[in-house]
């Protein structure tokens, strides 16, 4: 009989790429899947991934855990993914009635909050040149001439919960950081730091109770309407590929375990570190994800579905994840486009290029 996988925030890009890997799995592809979210984005309804969905209130609202609960009883899953930063928390933080590998709270609210995150690990020398700013402290000028000596800096919002988008922008002068304060009034506070020029690259982790079970990496490598952006990164990549690379995997299971040894606790589940290059192209932490990211279909095309894994890990089934890294082959791409599921190719050259006709000289 196939099992049941209820996956939150299913309505989401990252929710719905989490769908498309298990359909793609051996093991769980026949598994009923049922969505919950708040569905703000009517796609996620009628893609057709999902065999049914729930609109529910936000995980902030009075009614969440009376409604969840309610959920649950319906439809009783045996395996719960979480694909929300907040609900991660939250249930880090409230004992679940359900399967599911969820972050300890006190990890989560460090790993989940970038001013926290960045304190821990700047002693790590794991992470860029940075510092707090809030508007209410005083001019930016001083914070930007005296510690940065007036090179470019990245300026965004460290809520929790939060990616790295919000309230992003790439700052070239005080006039710049004016500007954008004034146009995000609603943002008081800022986590400032050294722009990296290097590679921009995303390592999946899952975890249980501290042991690391399975991992992938993927490198962003061009991204929906650059043009849109002062630093031509946007929320969403248009191509990437996915990596073996052991710097890169070695300085994300080093930030994973300084946020253990500072919280006290063991990493249990999902976790994305998002990184950038320094000028040697030393892969410094920016971010530590509660969840998957949306190239994580693309990891399952290419022979690694961490999704699966994850469900295998709720299940108790761990025999069914490999112990062995899983090689990605490297001329491998992934494309994605505004209106189109996710591309794999195995293998890119630019020979497959040839096949468009160009009549553009």
């Amino acid at each position: 009989m196939p099992i049941k996988i209820l996956i939150t925030g299913g309505g989401g890009v990252t929710g719905r790429a989490i769908a498309r890997s298990i359909k793609l799995s051996a093991l769980y592809k026949d598994a009923e899947l049922v969505a919950a979210d708040i569905f703000h984005n009517a796609y996620g309804i009628h893609e057709g991934l999902f065999d049914r969905c729930y609109k529910m209130p936000h995980v902030d609202a009075e009614n969440y855990t009376t409604k969840f609960q309610e959920l649950i009883e319906r439809e009783t899953p045996d395996a719960v993914l979480i694909m929300t930063e907040k609900e991660a928390i939250y249930w880090g933080k409230n004992k679940p009635f359900f399967p599911v590998l969820v972050s300890p709270y006190a990890f989560s609210v460090v790993a989940g909050n970038k001013a926290r995150l960045y304190r821990v690990l700047t002693n790590e020398k794991l992470v860029p040149n940075s510092l707090l700013y809030h508007k209410n402290e005083g001019p930016f000028e001083s914070v930007y001439h005296d510690q940065f000596d007036s090179r470019p800096v990245w300026v965004r919002c460290y809520e929790e919960g939060t990616s790295s988008g919000k309230g992003a922008y790439l700052v070239k002068s005080v006039d710049d950081a004016r500007a954008w304060f004034n146009i995000n009034p609603g943002i008081n506070s800022y986590l400032v730091s050294e722009v990296l020029p290097g590679g921009n690259y995303a390592c999946n982790l899952l975890f249980y109770e501290g042991n690391l079970l399975q991992q992938a990496i993927y490198e962003r490598l061009e991204y929906f309407m650059p043009h849109l952006a002062p630093s031509g990164i946007t929320g969403n990549i248009s191509v990437g590929r996915l990596l073996n690379d052991e710097r890169i995997l070695t300085n994300s299971i080093a930030a994973i375990r300084a946020v253990e040894k500072h919280t006290n606790t063991q990493a249990h589940g999902i976790y994305t570190v998002d990184l950038k290059g320094d000028t040697a192209n030393n892969p410094l932490i920016t971010e530590i994800n509660l969840r998957h990211t949306a190239a994580t279909s693309s990891f399952a095309q290419g022979g690694c579905n961490m999704a699966e894994f994850q469900v295998a890990a709720t299940l108790g089934h761990f025999e069914a994840i490999p112990t062995h890294e899983i090689k990605f082959n490297p001329d491998n791409r992934l494309l994605r486009d505004i209106d189109g599921i996710p591309v794999y190719l195995n293998e890119f050259n630019q020979e497959q290029q040839d096949r468009l006709i160009d009549l553009s000289k």
